[in-house]
């Protein structure tokens, strides 16, 4: 590359392209032509080949170059040819008469390569200059200004301006001009370069045809290009604009790229390279160098460190503690304030702030650039994805799995291929412009309506109320005890009365009545002990027995204050109670019961402690990869999946509740589908019904 954005044009390309711009019409020697950009003067060399191969006499040719070297080298070539003419001048900025042929190979510059000054130059001027717009869109719309009545112009550009969300405004410009025909040309025209070139030629003529398209695996097809700007591929694939009323925008609250750190070999390394001291501040990372076609989700190999809060705000340095240590290395430091981004932001902030509330949750992944489309499921939120991989987050997470499968279904598979922009080798390049507007069949759409609605009934209605009911309980059990002077301190005063969980239980007969089961069978005050195996006998919260049958049985328990202490309790009482009661039931404990429905629900206190990452001890062996770098959330909610996964429970509901927010119409959080109330209170009532007699 001589000067910005300049390519030199093959010999054989310059000349198939004048022989297009001069095709059915001879020029005449008062004829205008304008090479915009002319660099040193491939294409004036290639016309005065044309002229004197057909006899023609030269018309008046105009070039016009702003780089000083190539404009001082054309200007010297041809200062003995006077029907040809070099200015020295910004072309975007340049006013001129019209021309009848105008032919280029504009320069190819990203907004990125561009300064302020120029960026703030083209805007106001140009309505193709939005969002990542490259100069040769400009030299597009200019070109077809100065285009005159009959004119004919022939670029050589990339292709992405056919389909890109960028270029919307040039293809309403360039759709009021006839299209004749868009060659798409071999991707190594420009040797060294991968541009996915294609030859553009268009006639400023009233009468309007079918536009010729010429792909590069051979195929001719005939289209007619649309007004509205959007996009050319799937013509040229064959396929007609998608008549779809929902994509998947509709059914996600998050599609977008994984984080970009703007230093990734500082902030993401192997997870054992890391000191135990900076655990606390990481996350699993993937890269979609990991993601490999035809193979499940890899096992966790890197982490990232993140300086990031729940809410995604960059926390002050002063509360990193290890972390502010690791990062003030000198040659940390400095490398971290020599980023383009440290220059509008903390110098230990991302190039760009983590959605914290979004990018954890279970979602969906997808490599940015590969031969094939293809997606994976992070089922449990674990991975933070860097910037070489899309996320998809739905809004209601009970139809993610349902998601997953469609989207690697053979409908979106072939639809990305034919939507999505090409990069080198071949691959196809995704974005979240492209799959946003991925079509969604009614079914889904629908399913996905119809559960946000039951999660919001869900969460008003179901448990609200049995929320409220149990932090009034909880704290007036601490001012009872305090005021009979028994012993209990702290938040433990609180928790040894029982009778919090209490309105869960109710909630639960609530729903159980409402389906028509007779509130004769259901227990919660009484009658609720039954027979253990490794005990005699073990109440439990709530019974379903009917003419001497257990159908079901619930465990309700929560763990607030001091989670440090309880975690481990909670765990083992779990465990311990379910293996009980089947063991016991093996045994005939329960005579001639069905097998019986086992459900626990956890309601845990929600907080900052609540989500702080905490260290694992590994004196001997290492901790599940799961494990690692959790919050006490994260493993609450891990038991509760692994409890059902292990078959010790047949449903499990888990809910985060903070006394602050106690009288807030929202009160609780649900952080996974599949330990949903919706889902926990359907199974039961579900086996309750085929159960009964």
């Amino acid at each position: 590359m001589i000067a910005k954005g300049y390519f030199q044009t093959p010999k054989k390309t310059v000349d198939y392209m004048v022989a297009k711009l001069f095709e059915k019409r001879l020029p005449l020697r008062t004829d205008r032509i304008l090479d915009a950009g002319c660099g040193p003067g491939d294409f004036i060399d290639g016309i005065l080949r044309w002229c004197k191969a057909h006899q023609t006499e030269l018309p008046l040719i105009t070039g016009i170059e702003l780089d000083p070297v190539h404009f001082e080298v054309a200007q010297k070539k041809y200062e003995n040819v006077p029907q040809i003419t070099i200015l020295h001048a910004d072309f975007l900025l340049w006013e001129s008469v019209e021309f009848e042929y105008i032919i280029s190979n504009p320069p190819y510059v990203q907004i990125t390569a561009l300064g302020d000054e120029e960026k703030n130059l083209y805007k106001p001027i140009f309505k193709s200059a939005i969002e990542r717009f490259d100069l040769y869109m400009l030299f597009f719309e200019k070109s077809l200004s100065l285009l005159g009545e009959n004119g004919r112009l022939v670029f050589i550009t990339p292709e992405k301006y056919t389909y890109v969300n960028t270029a919307k405004e040039l293809r309403k410009i360039i759709s009021g001009f006839q299209v004749t025909e868009i060659e798409h040309v071999g991707e190594n025209v420009f040797q060294g370069m991968t541009t996915y070139p294609t030859i553009t030629t268009i006639d400023n003529i009233d009468a309007k045809t079918d536009s010729i398209i010429k792909l590069r695996k051979g195929d001719v097809k005939r289209v007619t290009i649309p007004k509205d700007g959007s996009s050319w591929l799937p013509l040229f694939n064959g396929k007609e604009r998608e008549s779809s009323e929902h994509y998947l925008v509709d059914i996600c609250e998050r599609i977008s790229c994984g984080i970009a750190t703007g230093a990734d070999r500082i902030f993401i390394q192997k997870t054992e390279r890391f000191e135990d001291d900076l655990l606390p501040y990481t996350h699993f990372s993937i890269s979609g160098r990991e993601l490999q076609y035809g193979e499940i989700l890899p096992e966790p190999r890197y982490s990232i460190l993140v300086p990031y809060d729940k809410e995604g705000k960059l926390r002050a340095l002063d509360d990193l503690g290890p972390l502010k240590t690791f990062l003030e290395k000198q040659e940390i430091k400095e490398a971290l304030e020599n980023r383009t981004c440290a220059k509008k932001k903390p110098w230990y902030a991302f190039h760009e702030n983590p959605p914290m509330k979004s990018i954890l949750k279970p979602k969906i992944l997808c490599k940015d650039v590969s031969v094939k489309a293809e997606f994976w499921l992070d089922s449990t939120g674990k991975f933070f994805p860097r910037h070489s991989v899309y996320y998809i987050v739905p809004k209601n997470q009970s139809i993610l799995e349902k998601l997953f499968e469609y989207l690697n279904s053979d409908f979106v598979l072939e639809w990305l291929d034919q939507h999505c922009q090409r990069a080198s080798n071949g691959c196809i390049r995704l974005q979240s412009t492209i799959l946003k507007k991925i079509p969604i069949p009614e079914a889904l759409y629908n399913l996905s309506v119809t559960l946000n609605s039951m999660s919001s009934v869900q969460r008003n209605a179901v448990f609200a109320e049995a929320v409220r009911h149990y932090w009034r309980v909880r704290n007036k059990q601490g001012i009872d005890q305090q005021n009979r002077g028994v012993s209990d301190t702290g938040t433990r005063a609180k928790v040894t009365g029982g009778k919090h969980m209490d309105g869960f239980a109710e909630a639960i007969v609530e729903h159980l009545v409402n389906a028509n089961i007779p509130s004769s069978v259901i227990f919660t005050n009484r009658k609720i002990v039954i027979p253990g195996f490794y005990r005699p006998s073990k109440k439990w919260d709530l019974l379903v027995v009917s003419d001497g049958r257990l159908i079901a049985a619930v465990e309700l328990k929560s763990l607030t204050g001091d989670l440090g202490k309880n975690y481990n309790n909670r765990v083992e009482e779990a465990i311990g109670n379910s293996e009980d009661l089947w063991t016991a039931y093996r045994e005939g404990a329960f005579g001639s019961s069905p097998q019986p429905w086992l459900g626990y629900l956890f309601l845990l206190e929600d907080g900052p402690k609540t989500h702080k990452t905490r260290m694992v001890h590994e004196p001997h062996f290492k901790v599940l990869n799961e494990f690692n770098t959790t919050s006490f959330a994260q493993r609450c909610e891990l038991l509760c999946r692994k409890l059902v996964l292990e078959r010790k429970y047949n449903s499990a509901c888990f809910v985060l509740s903070e006394e602050k927010i106690v009288n807030q119409k929202d009160n609780y959080n649900v952080p996974a589908s599949d330990l949903s109330a919706n889902q926990f209170l359907k199974q039961l009532i579900t086996h309750v019904k085929a159960n009964m007699i």
